[in-house]
């Protein structure tokens, strides 16, 4: 019975010999296999707008308000469900609460395959997807506040950049793997397949999920509680109230976290939805599978190098100074917004669709080649920006609340995505389709996002202490009940 136990409890970094990605790869592989079939599920979304378009209005112009719409509606079902699946996180069982999530994602995914399809048919195909969409946003949208919250009990708080790093590589190179894949299967037709063959293996992680973790106890890596939690009759069970949730919640540090998240991911949807329409259509025709596979060698290695190679640096920086990860991500952004702009202003040569499906006649011109170097920027700036925000959130809550603050971020944030390609397509409407000028203006809404990080990073310190100082009195009070228990 205990033998069975240990396999199936998700373990800590206490237990790890070494911090090296392939540790925690092998402990915690269920959490980052999962995550990635999610990402799998996900990366088509942007990549194929314009296949999606053609799905749903054969034979039609690219539909850039109307899918738009879409994906707009689909972020916000996101956003909604974080703050719902956040707030029972806290309270109950996240591994039951994780499996939930997975399901949910598949239904929305896979009964999307039986989507209505031809002439006559486009506005009901076009709810029919809207439906499904909100469904699978649902989902998604609890997966990452469970997350916050298991590895805020697994993993000690000097190697929560390295267990991101690892779980960013993982969600990114997922994602480019759906970007191959559904922008193969989307270009031969077989889009129904595609819906059937992601909700299925979303079934299969929530298969992979039942017998790979188990509920690990609540404030375990804390170091103010770490002591008197080892005792096996001690349990963590502090529950948020409203003067909690005054003093801690809504302190200045996570008040600049929150607004920061719209105007930042502003930034990355409005990027991502306006740079794929721009190269697949018109003059430059670089095919969804060629933009997948040019992103795959040059955006993958971007993605290792800001999360893997940046990981350890962030760890100790933040280990001597928690606001070093506010300016680390500040300065993150600052790039990425800089780079995404001067993408749009690359001379991309003129192609044929022919010439845009071929990876070997690209990557022989010099402009390409230049293309790819500033995917690589990009993904390396993501990746650094992304190993950095969680820790930084976790450092300034308490375990109670690690779901339900990962929610209401993730819920600021997906506003910000869902009102991104809006924002974009009712610019490239307004502007004749001049994604230069669409990119300049849309984009530069994003622009308070880094100012708020350096804020943040001025204000971390004493909101810090104060959790500190109630997770000491917390660890006082457990230490009496327990010694209390014992007499009796």
């Amino acid at each position: 019975m205990g033998e069975r136990s240990k396999k199936t409890t998700l373990p800590t970094t206490n237990t790890l010999e070494s911090a090296k990605s392939r540790v925690f790869i092998r402990h915690f592989w269920g959490v980052y296999a999962t995550y990635g079939i999610a990402g799998v599920s996900m990366a088509g979304v942007f990549l194929n707008v314009v296949a999606f378009s053609n799905v749903i209005w054969p034979g039609e112009p690219f539909h850039a308000f109307e899918i738009g719409l879409l994906v707009s509606l689909m972020t916000w079902a996101t956003a909604v469900a974080g703050i719902f699946i956040g707030y029972l996180a806290d309270r109950y069982s996240r591994r039951k609460i994780f499996i939930l999530t997975y399901v949910i994602m598949g239904c929305g995914r896979f009964f999307n395959g039986f989507a209505p399809y031809g002439p006559g048919l486009s506005s009901f195909a076009f709810g029919y997807y809207i439906f499904f969409w909100v469904v699978f946003g649902f989902g998604f949208g609890g997966a990452l506040p469970v997350i916050l919250s298991f590895s805020n009990d697994v993993v000690e708080s000097d190697k929560r950049s390295r267990f991101f790093g690892v779980l960013e590589v993982f969600s990114q190179g997922s994602r480019i793997v759906g970007m191959v894949a559904s922008s193969w299967l989307l270009q031969v037709g077989l889009w129904r397949e595609y819906f059937w063959l992601t909700g299925g293996i979303l079934f299969l992680s929530a298969a992979i999920l039942m017998v790979t973790i188990h509920e690990p106890k609540r404030g375990a890596m804390q170091a103010e509680l770490a002591t008197v939690l080892a005792s096996p009759t001690v349990q963590y069970n502090f529950k948020l109230t409203k003067e909690i949730v005054k003093k801690t919640l809504l302190n200045r540090t996570n008040m600049a976290v929150f607004i920061e998240g719209i105007f930042t991911n502003l930034i990355l949807s409005i990027s991502i939805y306006l740079l794929y329409p721009y190269i697949q259509n018109p003059p430059y025709n670089i095919s969804p599978v060629a933009s997948s596979t040019l992103t795959i060698f040059f955006g993958m290695p971007g993605v290792i190098f800001g999360t893997i190679v940046f990981a350890k640096l962030s760890d100790r920086l933040a280990k001597r100074n928690i606001a070093a990860r506010a300016n680390i991500i500040a300065v993150a952004i600052i790039g990425l917004y800089l780079t995404m702009i001067a993408i749009f202003f690359i001379p991309l040569p003129t192609l044929t669709p022919g010439e845009g499906d071929l990876v070997s006649i690209l990557i022989t011109q010099p402009i390409i080649l230049l293309f790819c170097g500033f995917l690589f920027l990009t993904r390396s700036m993501l990746g650094i920006y992304q190993i950095n925000q969680q820790p930084f959130i976790q450092a300034i809550n308490l375990p109670e609340a690690q779901a339900t603050i990962s929610a209401w971020n993730q819920f600021l944030e997906t506003v910000g995505k869902g009102i991104g390609p809006l924002i974009a397509g009712i610019a490239l409407e307004f502007w004749g389709a001049s994604y230069q000028i669409a990119a300049i203006i849309t984009m530069s809404l994003g622009i308070p996002g880094p100012v708020f990080w350096l804020l943040a990073a001025r204000w971390v310190k004493k909101d810090r202490k104060t959790i500190q100082d109630i997770l000491e009195t917390r660890a006082n009070e457990l230490d009496t009940k327990s010694r209390n228990l014992k007499c009796i």
